[in-house]
């Protein structure tokens, strides 16, 4: 039984659950990686590769199946899928002398890797066709400044959790998908969908067919491909962001020697100034930009760029903790804002019948460009210093600006 529930409302709920069981996670994992199962730079770059590579293959895949059989069963599944790695991602230590922890961890990536492409695309896509492509851009924006409130709760229960062991956090986050995932089953209606015709010959050529419509649909569009370009840059960069900024705390700058905090109560810190600074920055863009001005968006993306390419730099040389933490706050404010903008501009320029498919196949340059940019900020990183790797991570977006200048042409 579904009981009545707006789509607006149970996007934003299951949002800032995810939101919450993310942060729960990843406030801490980097010390759980680092400190417990022993990676180095390389090893973590390593298993952002494997998890990429396996959303590029199955991306455009599930992306058809969302258009297909429905988007309402592809998230459900995927979540499931999702729980389930992150679970077993929790329970690597108990697998001590039976197989090497990256092997465990590459695994359940990949299992990850399966889920997280099932979800990707149809999520937006069957918001956008439940409310309508007008009202998401409010919807995307007040989601945002939901999940940073959830964020700010997550990292508190991330550092509680971790302090009791350090897998703990991977554990309750899988536990909290799977949650997220029944209580979808129970809240989510999908009204609008309207599934493909299946051709005579069979889902595999319906899929073909679908697939093909998608690529037509973003050679199309001049802002589309634009869009495709800028996320296989900020894919090639972002991979090894997300892996080593952690690191650099860790490793290279070092925790302060105050109040007696050990690394996840640092972590817990840092990533609740950036939550809160981030729930400010979702709540102004909430307030003060209108995503319906093309060209002011393109001008919004240009300053957002700039100003995260100057502090991933800033950042890798930053001389100490506190010049670093400002500039991470200052990143993540840039993502806050400009993640809600870029989906609710896909969104408007794609389709009805064939939008889990294109965004599915805008991810999959995403996956593309983290799997190729990933080891090689990697092998850098080994051959030389993080701060390296992390002014090549600032180096590869450079190209995003290039292109935004390009689209404002077009646009």
């Amino acid at each position: 039984m579904i009981v009545s529930m707006h789509a607006s409302k149970i996007y934003v709920s299951y949002q800032s659950m995810l939101q919450f069981a993310n942060s729960l996670m990843f406030t801490t994992y980097a010390i759980y990686y680092i400190k417990e199962l022993g990676f180095n730079p390389f090893q973590l770059l390593l298993i952002g590769m494997f998890l990429e590579v396996t959303c590029l293959v199955f991306e455009t895949v599930t992306g058809v199946f969302a258009d297909t059989k429905g988007r309402r069963l592809s998230i459900i599944a995927g979540l499931l899928i999702i729980g389930t790695a992150y679970v077993l991602e929790g329970s690597v230590p108990a697998l001590r002398g039976i197989i090497p922890f990256i092997g465990a961890v590459i695994a359940a990536e990949m299992i990850r890797g399966v889920g997280e492409t099932f979800v990707s695309g149809a999520s937006q896509a069957w918001l956008t066709d439940e409310i309508g492509e007008k009202n998401i851009g409010e919807v995307f924006l007040k989601a945002g400044q939901y999940a940073q409130a959830a964020n700010i709760l997550g990292v508190l229960c991330s550092v509680v959790l971790s302090s009791l062991g350090l897998n703990l956090p991977y554990l309750m986050g899988g536990i909290l998908y799977l949650l997220t995932a029944l209580f979808l089953v129970f809240f989510m209606k999908e009204t609008h969908f309207i599934p493909e015709v299946q051709n005579e010959k069979g889902w595999l050529v319906s899929a073909l067919h679908t697939f093909k419509d998608g690529l037509g649909i973003i050679k199309a569009s001049a802002v589309l491909g634009m869009l495709a370009f800028v996320c296989l840059f900020t894919g090639a960069a972002s991979e090894g962001w997300d892996r080593l900024w952690e690191a650099q705390f860790l490793i290279t700058l070092k925790m302060p020697e105050i109040l007696h905090f050990n690394a996840s109560m640092w972590f817990g810190c840092i990533n609740l100034l950036s939550a809160l600074f981030c729930f400010v920055a979702a709540a102004l863009a909430r307030r003060y930009i209108r995503t319906e001005n093309e060209h002011a968006v393109i001008r919004i993306f240009l300053v957002l760029s700039g100003i995260r390419i100057i502090g991933i730099i800033g950042f890798a040389l930053s001389p100490d903790f506190t010049t670093a933490l400002g500039l991470l706050i200052l990143i993540s404010m840039t993502g806050t804002i400009s993640a809600p903008l870029f989906h609710t501009w896909v969104n408007q320029l794609i389709p009805s019948e064939r939008r889990a498919t294109v965004l599915s196949m805008i991810s999959q340059l995403d996956a593309l460009g983290q799997t190729a940019g990933g080891p090689a900020v990697g092998l850098i990183g080994s051959r030389f210093s993080l701060r390296t790797s992390l002014v090549w991570v600032g180096i590869l977006q450079i190209p995003v600006i290039l292109v935004y200048l390009s689209g404002r042409k077009k646009a």
